[in-house]
């Protein structure tokens, strides 16, 4: 809707508030009659509050005037964190990242619901009942499905509901990229200004052993060189190292990038041969005896190998833009302590304190959106 409001629907805007102030109806009424007239006047206001840039109460924001509700998102929300989870207190900054997580893929999938319509798509309800008899056949029959779907506080008209939003959403991911096709130049341009995706350093499998002293990194050497078995280096790790992460695997880092350690472990870690323990190496941590279990060269994935997955980068980046498109030309208003982009705001810093401008972080990389 359109920042500039006709004189009608100013004179609409402003009777709200003169609603509560108007004397009462003919007392003659009867109360059915009274009731249906209240319920009339209710449903205007609410289509009033939306049009006067506002959110009907209970509901949480309205994408392009229509509303989503706040029973929809507290079911998303119970979706995704649990049932048995408990929601951070609001107002903490941990609340807001939840609430955030919630609203922004809710407001994205109205987003696209309401574009169904324009581009003529539709679901039949055949065709949920198709999905829904799909559904119970991999749960092992409809019983099962909607025990499930009740457990997750889900009844059978909202799983109904849901199957019919996620079919309009795949119709209209259909409608946007279905006949999409990247050429040939398309995808060998993609490859050649993402090398970095398609290079894999060398990799280290390392397990160590951390101390605080040299000496006591001597003796640990000297229990491993007796006995270099993998229940020797648990032993080890459990009884002597500081490594809380790691002493409790057999000292195992898993396999490492060249970078990835503190200097003097990362040379040592990639200067050994395979299966020698080392001497004492020293880094800020402490002392560390380390050995290296496997080693995996560098490679570079070839064109041909990732060219299933850039046509497939390439659809995503092509819904996602459309998406973001769409998205800017809709009208979204939230209601108070619902606004995502409030919600994860960092706090002001302090006058007193000086801030060093950042740089834009750089776009990430094209994802699946469905």
């Amino acid at each position: 809707m359109s920042g500039s409001a006709t004189p009608t629907s100013a004179r609409q805007c402003s009777a709200i508030g003169d609603f509560d102030s108007r004397r009462p109806g003919d007392r003659r009424r009867t109360w059915g009659a009274r009731s249906a007239m209240i319920a009339a006047v209710a449903s205007m206001l609410a289509v009033l509050l939306v049009a006067c840039g506002g959110v009907p109460s209970g509901d949480v924001a309205t994408v392009g005037g229509v509303p989503i509700t706040k029973a929809r998102f507290d079911q998303y929300l119970r979706q995704m964190l649990g049932a048995k989870a408990t929601l951070p207190h609001p107002g903490t900054q941990a609340y807001g990242l939840e609430v955030s997580e919630v609203m922004s893929p809710l407001v994205q999938q109205q987003v696209v619901l309401n574009a169904a319509s324009k581009l003529k798509v539709t679901v039949s309800g055949s065709q949920v009942q198709e999905q829904l008899a799909q559904m119970a056949a991999s749960e092992g029959g409809t019983q099962k499905l909607f025990a499930a779907a009740q457990q997750a506080g889900i009844g059978a008209s909202q799983l109904a509901g849901y199957v019919k939003q996620e079919l309009l959403t795949q119709a209209v991911y259909q409608k946007v990229v279905g006949k999409y096709a990247p050429t040939d130049a398309q995808l060998l341009a993609y490859y050649r200004s993402h090398k970095t995706q398609y290079r894999q350093p060398e990799s280290r499998t390392v397990r160590h052993v951390l101390v605080k002293t040299r000496a006591q990194a001597l003796r640990v050497r000297a229990m491993l060189l007796a006995k270099p078995s993998n229940a020797n280096w648990s032993k080890a790790a459990k009884r002597y190292s500081l490594d809380k992460a790691t002493k409790d695997k057999g000292g195992s880092l898993g396999a490492i990038t060249p970078g990835e350690m503190v200097a003097p472990f990362n040379k040592a870690a990639f200067s050994l041969p395979l299966d020698v323990i080392s001497q004492p190496v020293h880094s800020i941590y402490g002392w560390h005896i380390l050995e290296v279990t496997a080693s995996t060269p560098a490679r570079v994935t070839s064109f041909a190998a990732a060219e299933t997955s850039i046509k497939s980068a390439l659809v995503a980046q092509r819904w996602q833009y459309w998406l973001t498109w769409t998205q800017k030309g809709v009208k979204i208003v939230y209601a108070a302590g619902y606004n995502p982009a409030q919600l994860t705001a960092s706090p002001s810093p302090s006058p007193s304190r000086s801030v060093t401008p950042r740089s834009s972080p750089p776009s990430p990389s094209p994802s699946a959106s469905l």
